[in-house]
């Protein structure tokens, strides 16, 4: 144990004071702080992106360097978050044996409001309109000359500079979707 000499106070044991302590754990607190404002300011303006196209075969929906979901062959969907890659099968059922199926528990009635079908479909339209279309084609045959006939001129009114509406002739059906949003055009089109 170091002898104190006249005069010193413990706070200024091997040069070390209470005052500098005191800074450096408010610089440590500081720098976590910042860093955790980073990431959320990145979450909140990372690129989410909806993929559609039928020719390619590619559906994919992604927040970009977070997670994305992709459907790879014969309808099952890889997941990647964060850099933990899962192919998982949506339509096969999960089957457990009957002794690990857990008792159900009794369902605990909820308190306060709900909301009304109309702030949900508000909400639900404000979300929608949030997202920004980058392209849209649809390539589009009925397998009905008259019908084909008669949905051309309306495809054609249809389009504009980001939608394009075709009618074919050959039998063929095209879709291609890709949309953008970002987490806080959502957030701001919720609050609203």
């Amino acid at each position: 144990m170091p002898v104190m000499e006249e005069g010193t106070t413990a706070t200024n044991i091997c040069g070390v004071t209470a005052k500098r302590l005191l800074m450096t754990g408010f610089l440590w607190f500081v720098c976590i702080l910042s860093l955790l404002g980073l990431i959320l300011g990145w979450l909140l303006v990372a690129r989410l992106a909806v993929v559609i196209d039928t020719d390619a075969r590619l559906y994919l929906l992604q927040w970009q360097g977070v997670a994305s979901a992709r459907m790879v062959a014969d309808g099952h969907v890889r997941l990647w978050v964060l850099g933990w890659t899962r192919t998982i099968n949506p339509w096969q059922r999960e089957t457990r044996p009957a002794s690990a199926v857990p008792a159900k528990k009794a369902k605990s009635r909820r308190t306060g409001p709900r909301p009304s079908f109309r702030t949900l479909r508000r909400k639900g339209l404000a979300v929608l309109r949030s997202f920004r279309v980058h392209e849209f084609y649809v390539n589009l045959d009925t397998d009905n000359y008259l019908t084909n006939a008669y949905l051309y001129p309306v495809m054609g009114v249809l389009s504009g500079p980001n939608r394009r509406f075709r009618i074919n002739f050959n039998g063929d059906l095209t879709v291609r979707l890709r949309m953008e949003n970002r987490l806080y055009r959502i957030v701001l089109a919720l609050l609203k």
